[in-house]
């Protein structure tokens, strides 16, 4: 496939190829209900590559709730104008570069040889690079639901060409946001060593455990060797619902609790809660019922984080642990994260809020 050939044999084929001039994509005339304002594009004009332009062909692209928000026009996020092409994030190839475009320099988290890199760092982009959004949101790369794209090269970032598509392609969004999370509200402790001491080690809960940000976040809790506990509602079938446990259990959680607002009470749940560390961290993607329940396992003064609303229900916690416990509840929004760091960075090297 693309990702698994080297820059210098990707240039030369891609080179040989004719730009085109149209793509078929994703796209909406006016914001509703993502099965009736969506439709197939089949020849949507590409604008000029322009000089500091990439052709980008994009192999992959996931559909994230917030994708469907957006589409829905009760997202913050909205498209300049109409038509426009829905999905933020994807992985793609670069196919051809303006005149200028390969004196831009890039993010690259590329850390093989395929991607022209020694490490992680900045460098120049180059046609045949595997490439993500730098971004994520319609003001990046104008919507990654389409099959041909011409953006502007400081909008993309470098991935590793050795990954699978699928993983790839959610780079931009999923586990940055687990990653943050888990990180900017309670500390977390270092990578874990032998010789750590484990005073200040505490376990983390989540709702939504199959999606993308939950297993994100489960597997990174697995790496920092922080215990955590998935809260997974039931399916229609049995089988299935033991099938998706086993799986969390595969990437690393330490329990995982049936969501049904009654299974985190009993017993024998409790009892293995209680040989957990205390519950600090809790990553709401829900809402409703299923967010009380979250909220109901943390140790005092814990956190609940809310990072979605899949319920499309109010976040509810619990009155006598908001009282006697005094938990928090914040959110987490990774365009905000991303605006409220450039701005800081900007403060740092004097150039202040904008630039």
């Amino acid at each position: 496939s693309s990702s698994s050939s080297s820059s210098s044999s990707s240039s030369s084929s891609w080179d040989a190829l004719p730009l085109p001039k149209t793509t078929r994509a994703l796209t909406y005339d006016a914001h509703g209900s993502p099965t009736r304002a969506l439709t197939l594009a089949r020849d949507l004009p590409l604008p000029p590559l322009g000089a500091r332009g990439a052709l980008v062909r994009w192999l992959a692209a996931p559909v994230n709730p917030a994708d469907l928000n957006v589409v829905e026009g009760v997202y913050p996020l909205r498209p300049a104008s109409f038509p426009a092409v829905g999905g933020n994030e994807g992985v793609g190839v670069v196919v051809r570069l303006g005149a200028d475009a390969g004196d831009v320099v890039v993010e690259c988290d590329a850390g093989d040889t395929d991607a022209g890199g020694d490490g992680d760092g900045d460098r120049a982009l180059r046609v045949g690079d595997v490439v993500v959004p730098a971004a994520p949101g319609p003001g990046g790369v104008g919507g990654t639901w389409r099959e041909w794209a011409v953006v502007d090269a400081s909008r993309l970032r470098v991935a590793p060409s050795d990954l699978p598509l699928a993983e790839t392609a959610q780079m931009s969004v999923n586990p940055p946001t687990a990653f943050r999370m888990l990180h900017d509200f309670v500390p977390m402790p270092r990578l874990r060593d032998d010789d750590d001491d484990d005073a200040n080690l505490h376990a983390v809960a989540l709702n939504a455990p199959t999606s993308a940000v939950g297993r994100a976040a489960i597997q990174l809790c697995a790496m920092y060797g922080v215990p955590s506990v998935a809260l997974l509602r039931p399916r229609a079938a049995e089988t299935e619902y033991d099938a998706d446990a086993r799986e969390l259990k595969r990437l690393g959680a330490s329990v995982v609790i049936r969501d049904d607002g009654a299974a985190h009470r009993d017993r024998e749940t409790r009892e293995l809660l209680a040989s957990l560390p205390p519950i600090k961290l809790a990553l709401n993607g829900v809402g409703g019922a299923s967010s009380r329940s979250l909220a109901s396992l943390l140790a005092p003064r814990g956190v609940v984080v809310t990072y979605g609303g899949m319920g499309r229900k109010p976040v509810e916690i619990p009155v006598g642990k908001s009282i006697f416990e005094d938990i928090e509840h914040r959110g987490f929004w990774l365009t905000r994260w991303l605006r409220d760091e450039e701005a800081a960075r900007r403060r740092a090297w004097g150039g202040g809020e904008e630039a």
